[in-house]
C-alpha cells in the first residue's frame, strides 16, 4: 500500500517559514515603537511571573491562541502548539500519552504517564484506561495551558519525570455573559454548547456550562460497511466563585460527564487489504467514559503571603467491549466468529495541597507546602463473557491497585540587589505506597489461576532543583531584555504492579512490583525580547540521565527457559515453538506459553536535545499578524543494563531512545484584519494556520524497531468574529497527508484524513 504525500517532505518546514517571513518582511518595525503586547502570566513555579522572567524551558497555550486556534478538544491539540512533545499515539485514545524529552519509553497501561498531569493544580492522572491523559471534560472551556519541559519533582512531585502540564479552566467573570455555539460538519458532526456567566452580586459569581456533539459517521467501518468509530459526548459544567473580600477568593467547580467513544483500531497489515479502513470487525466494538469531579481552590492572602487550599476528587468508570478476534492472522472479511473482550474499569482520585507563599517584596521569597494524593483503581478484562476467548491461552484478568503519596516540599528565590543574578533552589521529601493484587485465570484450560499475586511496597524520594539566572542590564538595540539560565532538576516516576507475571518454569520470572525510575537534568537557555517585546526568542539545550528507566520487557522465554521443572527436573513437554503442552478442563491438550512481557527497570538512557522557540506579535495596518514557531531536536540512546533482567535485554545496549523526534517543527500563524461594513460593528477577518512537521525516531524501544513515520499535518482555521458573533470554517489535516502514528510489523493504525467543520456562535455580554 503507498502513504500519500502531497508535497515533497524537505519543503514543508521552508515553506511554513517562509510563511511567516514573507508576512512580516513588509513591515518596518523600529525598536522605539510601542504596542500592546499580550504578556503571559503563569503559575508554573506556583507563584505568579511573566512566562519570559521563568528561568527554564516553558511554554503556554493563551486564551488569544486559543480563541484564533479553536476550542482545545484533546491531548493532541495540546501538543500541536508546543514544541518539544511528542504524541505517542497508541491504538485507543485512552491510552495516549505525550513523550518529553524522552520520559515515557514503557506504554504499558498498568504503568503511569512519565508527565505530571494537572487540572488546576490538581494531580489527576492514573495507570489505567482513561487516566493516562487529559480527558476531553479537562480542556473544555480553558483559560490557558501551561507546559514545563524537564523533570519538575521538587515542586510537582511523582510522575513529572519528562515535565508537567496544567490545565487552568475559566473563572467566574465580573461582567454577565451569554454565548452559544453550533457546530455542524462531515460525517455527521453535529453539536452545540452553551456557557453563561452570572455575577450574581458584588461578591458571588457562577459559571455554568453544557456541550453536547456527536458524531453518527465515521472513517472506520466494519465488514458490513457500518462506521465503528461514532462518537458522543456530554458534559456539564458548574463552577462558583465567592470573594468576600480583597483577601479571600474561594472557587467551587462541578463537572459530569459521558462519553462514548472508540475504543482503538489497530489493524493487521493484509496483503489484499486497499482501503486502510476497511476492518474484518465484525461485532461490538464501542468504549463509554463517565467521570465526576469536584474541585476548590481556596486563596487567601495575608500580609506577608498568601496562603493556598486545592482540594479535588475525581471518580471515573470506564467501560470497553472490542471485537477481540479481528487482528488474528486468519481474520478475514468473511470471518464470521464473533468473540469479543469486555473492560470495566472503576477508579477515583483524591488530591489535596496546602501551600504558602510569601510576598514578602524584597530580595528573598519563599514558598512551602504539602500535598497528599489517594488513588484506587479496579479493573476487569473478560474475554469470555461476550461470545469466547479470542485465543487458547486467553484469560481473566482482576486487578486492583491501591496507592497513597504524601510529600512536603519547599522553595527559596534570591535576587541580589548589586548584581542582576537570581538563585533558585527546591526540595520536596516525598513517601509512595502502593498495595494491590492481581489474579489471571484460564478456565479453558484449568481453574487453577496462572497468577495469583497480592503485593505490596514503599517508596520515599528526595527529588530537588538549583536554578541560576542572570539578566543583562545593558542589551544592544533592538535587543529590549535578555536572561541566561542553568538549570538542574530531578523528579521520580513511581513503581507499580505488573498485570502479568513470569511462571515458575521461567528462567528470569518477573517480581509482581516494579521499582521507580528517576531522572537528573542539565539544562542551559537563552531567553530574550526584541523590538519593546514584539518579537520573543528563546533557547535551551538539556542533557537527561534517566536511571532505572521502565520498559515493557520479556522474561527470556521461549529462547532462555530450560522447559524442566526446576524443582523435579521433569519435562514439561513444550514444542518447537516454546509452548507449554497442557491439558485444558475438558482433559484435551491446551497450549500454554511461558513467555512473559512485563515492566521493569531495565537500565540506563542517556537522552540529549535543542528547543528553539519565537514569537512574533506585530502590526500591519490595522490588522496583526501573531506567529508562534518552535523547533527541535531530541535524540538518547541505551548506555547501561541492569546485570538483573533478562541477557536478551542485553540487545538494547546502544538502541537509539524511541519516540524523540530528531527534527520537529510546529509552527501557529495567524493574520487578524479589520473589515469596515458602514453602519455596523467592524468585524474581524481572522485565519490562522496550525502547522506540524515531525520526522525521524523510532517506534519502540527494541534492536530492530521500526522508524516513526513522518508527521505533516496542517489544520486550518478562517473565519469572522464581531463584538457578538462569529463564524469560522475549520479543516483538520487540510493536505490530506496519510501516515502510520502507530505500526509494529504487523499491526498499524492510520491517522485520520482531511476533515472539515463549521463553527458558528452568538454572544450577549
Amino acid at each position: 500500500m503507498r502513504i500519500r504525500s502531497k508535497m515533497p517532505v524537505g519543503l514543508r518546514p521552508a515553506v511554513v517559514m517562509l510563511s511567516a517571513l514573507g508576512v512580516a518582511a513588509p513591515v518596518q518595525v523600529r525598536a522605539d515603537q510601542s504596542m500592546d503586547v499580550e504578556e503571559v502570566i503563569v503559575t508554573a513555579r506556583k507563584r505568579q511571573e511573566r512566562l519570559q522572567d521563568l528561568p527554564g524551558s516553558a511554554a503556554a497555550i493563551t486564551e488569544s491562541m486559543i480563541d484564533d486556534t479553536g476550542p482545545i478538544r484533546s491531548l493532541r491539540d495540546v501538543t500541536d502548539l508546543i514544541p518539544g512533545i511528542t504524541l505517542v499515539e497508541a491504538a485507543s485514545s485512552d491510552l495516549m500519552e505525550p513523550s518529553i524529552r524522552g520520559a515515557g519509553q514503557s506504554r504499558n497501561r498498568s504503568s503511569v504517564s512519565a508527565t505530571g498531569f494537572y487540572r488546576n493544580g490538581a494531580y489527576f492522572a492514573s495507570q489505567s484506561l482513561g487516566g493516562r491523559n487529559f480527558a476531553r471534560m479537562d480542556t473544555y472551556d480553558v483559560e490557558r495551558v501551561e507546559v514545563l519541559r524537564g523533570p519538575q519533582g521538587a515542586l510537582y512531585g511523582r510522575n513529572a519525570l519528562g515535565g508537567a502540564m496544567n490545565i487552568i479552566s475559566r473563572r467566574p467573570g465580573d461582567e454577565l455573559d451569554f454565548n452559544i455555539t453550533g457546530v455542524a460538519g462531515e460525517l455527521g458532526y453535529a453539536g452545540v454548547d452553551a456557557i453563561v456567566n452570572v455575577p450574581v452580586n458584588d461578591t458571588f459569581g457562577i459559571r455554568a456550562s453544557y456541550v453536547h456533539d456527536e458524531r453518527d459517521d465515521g472513517f472506520y467501518k466494519d465488514i458490513n460497511g457500518n462506521p465503528i468509530d461514532t462518537t458522543s459526548f456530554d458534559h456539564a459544567r458548574i463552577g462558583m466563585q465567592w470573594k468576600p473580600s480583597d483577601a479571600l477568593k474561594v472557587y467551587y467547580s462541578f463537572d459530569d460527564s459521558t462519553e462514548d467513544y472508540e475504543p482503538g483500531i489497530r489493524q493487521r497489515f493484509r496483503a489484499t487489504q486497499t482501503d486502510l479502513f476497511q476492518t474484518t470487525i465484525n461485532s461490538e466494538h464501542v468504549a463509554t467514559s463517565d467521570i465526576t469531579n469536584h474541585a476548590l481552590t481556596i486563596d487567601y492572602a495575608l500580609d506577608k503571603g498568601v496562603f493556598t487550599s486545592v482540594t479535588n476528587r475525581r471518580d471515573r468508570s470506564v467501560y470497553r467491549i472490542v471485537d477481540a478476534d479481528y487482528t488474528l492472522a486468519n481474520a478475514n472479511l468473511a470471518s464470521t466468529a464473533m468473540r469479543k473482550t469486555e473492560t470495566f474499569v472503576d477508579a477515583g482520585i483524591f488530591f489535596q495541597e496546602f501551600r504558602w507563599t510569601s510576598t514578602l517584596g524584597g530580595p528573598l521569597e519563599y514558598l512551602v507546602g504539602a500535598d497528599y494524593y489517594s488513588m484506587w483503581t479496579k479493573e476487569y478484562i473478560d474475554p469470555f463473557s461476550a461470545g469466547g476467548q479470542t485465543v487458547a491461552t486467553s484469560g481473566i484478568r482482576d486487578w486492583k491497585t491501591n496507592e497513597d503519596s504524601w510529600a512536603v516540599y519547599g522553595s527559596v528565590d534570591y535576587n541580589f540587589t548589586n548584581i542582576p543574578l537570581s538563585l533558585s533552589a527546591e526540595i520536596r521529601y516525598a513517601s509512595d505506597a502502593i498495595d494491590g493484587y492481581v489474579n489471571t485465570v484460564t478456565p479453558n484450560i484449568s481453574p487453577i489461576p496462572i497468577l495469583d499475586v497480592t503485593a505490596d511496597k514503599s517508596y520515599s524520594n528526595l527529588p530537588w532543583g538549583f536554578t541560576a539566572s542572570w539578566r543583562f542590564e545593558s542589551v544592544p538595540a533592538p535587543v529590549t531584555e535578555a536572561m541566561a539560565y542553568f538549570k538542574y532538576g530531578s523528579s521520580y516516576r513511581h513503581g507499580g504492579l505488573n498485570l502479568g507475571a513470569g511462571r515458575s518454569t521461567d528462567a528470569y520470572p518477573t517480581v509482581p512490583i516494579y521499582n521507580e525510575e528517576d531522572s537528573d537534568s542539565y539544562e542551559i537557555g537563552l531567553k530574550t525580547a526584541w523590538f519593546d517585546g514584539m518579537l520573543k526568542l528563546n533557547g535551551s539545550a538539556y542533557l537527561v540521565y534517566y536511571n532505572d528507566f521502565l520498559d515493557t520487557t520479556t522474561n527470556g522465554c521461549p529462547a532462555l527457559c530450560p522447559y524442566l521443572d526446576p524443582v523435579t527436573g521433569d519435562s514439561l513437554g513444550f514444542d518447537a515453538n516454546g509452548d507449554q503442552i497442557t491439558m485444558n478442563g475438558s482433559g484435551q491438550p491446551g497450549l500454554e506459553s511461558p513467555e512473559a512481557f512485563f515492566i521493569d527497570n531495565v537500565g540506563k538512557i542517556d537522552a540529549w536535545g535543542v528547543e528553539i522557540e519565537t514569537n512574533l506579535n506585530i502590526p500591519v495596518g490595522p490588522g496583526r499578524f501573531i506567529s508562534n514557531i518552535g523547533w527541535s531536536r531530541q535524540m538518547g540512546e541505551v548506555t547501561e543494563i541492569a546485570p538483573s533482567v533478562s541477557p536478551a535485554e542485553a540487545a538494547l545496549l546502544g538502541v537509539p531512545l524511541n519516540f524523540v523526534r530528531p527534527q520537529q517543527l510546529k509552527a501557529n500563524l495567524t493574520w487578524r484584519q479589520p473589515v469596515p461594513i458602514p453602519g455596523l460593528m467592524s468585524p474581524v477577518f481572522k485565519a490562522t494556520i496550525v502547522y506540524t512537521m515531525e520526522h525521524g525516531g523510532y517506534s519502540s524501544l527494541s534492536a530492530n524497531s521500526l522508524g516513526l513515520d513522518g508527521v505533516d499535518r496542517m489544520d486550518v482555521r478562517v473565519g469572522v468574529d464581531s463584538d457578538h458573533w462569529s463564524f469560522t470554517i475549520n479543516g483538520s489535516n487540510v493536505l490530506d497527508e496519510q501516515y502510520f502514528p502507530d505500526r509494529t510489523g504487523t499491526f498499524f493504525r492510520v491517522n485520520d484524513p482531511a476533515y472539515y467543520y463549521a463553527e458558528i456562535s452568538w454572544r450577549y455580554r
